[in-house]
């Protein structure tokens, strides 16, 4: 509607030119009959200019159109709809829909201070680092009640994937060991389980506890201690890992990365800070 509206100004200011211009060259020919032509010309000229600044500040009401989002899957769909003088058009603008991040809430432990007399050490032996993309292959526990053995828990963890030779390096186990072990499902209940509410007790205890609460799912009711913390806080050691204070403590004849040779050397530990605590 718009072009049409311009092209009638455009016709117009043709004839109606072409009539003034005539009016002013025939005023040989006579004042009156020049003047009416030009006149003539004015007249053609003003509707023209009329049209075409109306359709300016007019919206024709053949020219319409309605702007909406859709998500199609993952994509997110700008549509555009309407009508001009040509007919019905449709445009859509393509793109990724936001992904909505849902964040499960952290699950933590009680950090204890207080040093115990009952408690319970133990010992995971993993896959890897993060419980995100590892997995727990082995679970080892010591009760102790006036801190004297009581009990042991041990368990080989039968993992979904097999085990990297890297791994096996580390602490010994294989695919062969772990063949017919119980699932984590089953493993870490029963640890849970033999722990009861005692106090748990474990050398780095943060890398331990990340595995068993995000396999476990939920919060537990034991509190912790870290042996790595206390021995940080109680002796002026640059070096303070597991392997550092078994051979300090003089325990050479234990083996490393296994899970209950480990609570052994983490109990020794703890019954060092002890007695070395004010």
């Amino acid at each position: 509607m718009k072009k049409s509206k311009n092209r009638i100004w455009t016709i117009g200011m043709i004839f109606g030119g072409l009539a003034i211009l005539a009016g002013i060259t025939s005023f040989s020919d006579g004042v009156g009959e020049a003047m009416k032509t030009i006149v003539v010309g004015i007249v053609i000229l003003i509707p023209s200019y009329i049209v075409s600044k109306r359709s300016k500040t007019i919206p024709s009401s053949h020219s319409s159109s309605e702007q909406y989002t859709e998500t199609r899957g993952s994509t997110e769909v700008k549509v555009t709809k309407g009508q001009d003088e040509r007919g019905s058009f449709t445009f859509e603008e393509y793109k990724p829909a936001k992904e909505q991040k849902v964040t499960a809430p952290k699950l933590t432990y009680r950090k204890r201070r207080k040093l115990m007399d009952d408690y319970v050490v133990f010992d995971l032996e993993t896959t890897g680092f993060k419980p995100t993309d590892s997995e727990i292959i082995e679970i080892g526990a010591i009760k102790y009640k006036n801190n004297e053995e009581i009990d042991r828990y041990h368990s080989y963890v039968k993992p979904s994937g097999h085990i990297s030779s890297r791994i096996t390096k580390i602490n010994g186990i294989d695919d062969s060991m772990v063949k017919d072990a119980p699932s984590v499902d089953t493993a870490l209940p029963a640890f849970l389980s033999f722990a009861g509410k005692e106090t748990l007790v474990a050398h780095n205890a943060s890398f331990d506890m990340n595995f068993v609460l995000h396999y476990h799912g939920e919060e537990i009711p034991n509190y912790v201690l870290d042996t790595l913390r206390l021995s940080r806080k109680t002796f002026d050691h640059r070096h303070n890992k597991l392997t550092d204070w078994k051979e300090r403590l003089g325990l050479d004849h234990l083996g490393s990365h296994n899970s209950i040779d480990d609570c052994l050397v983490c109990n020794e530990l703890y019954q060092h800070v002890k007695k070395n605590s004010n």
